[in-house]
């Protein structure tokens, strides 16, 4: 399950939040591609500094900040460097029809980050919180994204038939920590 916002009711910004492996970055590309296609300039940044670097131009510009709290966890010291800039940003989005802002986190970097300062606190989230739920893949789900990411990789013969006999894959797609971005790293 993941949790997309958007702040002040309108879309100029948005944060998309969840579990890792859950899909958040492959929807933002998704939403970042359907804004190319309507005319929009990405901006693809790497920290909040650029991305307020970015506020200048005049064009119509989507600004893509993924994992914007870090990929690992979030302290005093990036917070210090980064809420102003981002709250800069979103406020600036909110007033300029052509900027809107979209920004990825893991669920449980957010809630810390929420937990060290005020600045990203529930209560801004909560009016415009939108949540999606995404149901456990079935097996034969499951059983799909394994297939389809052994048979494109370049694993050895020897293991692809490994996987069959005796039906080991069945234990990928049965194991409780099942997650299509450890099959990915799996299949090479």
């Amino acid at each position: 399950m993941f949790s997309l916002f958007c702040i002040h009711g309108k879309i100029p910004s948005f944060i998309l939040w969840g579990p890792p492996g859950v899909g958040k970055t492959t929807l933002a590309r998704m939403i970042l591609i359907d804004h190319i296609e309507n005319d929009w300039i990405p901006l693809v940044v790497r920290d909040s500094k650029e991305a307020t670097d970015a506020l200048r131009k005049d064009e119509r510009r989507l600004i893509f900040f993924d994992d914007f709290l870090g990929s690992v966890n979030v302290t005093n010291e990036q917070l210090r460097h980064n809420d102003h800039r981002i709250n800069l940003i979103i406020d600036r989005a909110s007033k300029d029809p052509n900027l809107r802002f979209l920004m990825t986190s893991r669920d449980y970097i957010l809630a810390d980050a929420q937990s060290l300062t005020d600045k990203l606190d529930e209560g801004l989230f909560s009016e415009y919180k939108f949540v999606l739920e995404m149901k456990e893949y079935s097996k034969f789900e499951k059983a799909k994204i394994l297939f389809n990411h052994v048979y494109f990789s370049e694993l050895p013969r020897k293991l692809r038939d490994a996987l069959t006999k005796s039906n080991f894959y069945l234990e990928i797609i049965e194991h409780k920590n099942f997650n299509p971005r450890l099959v990915k790293t799996m299949a090479g």
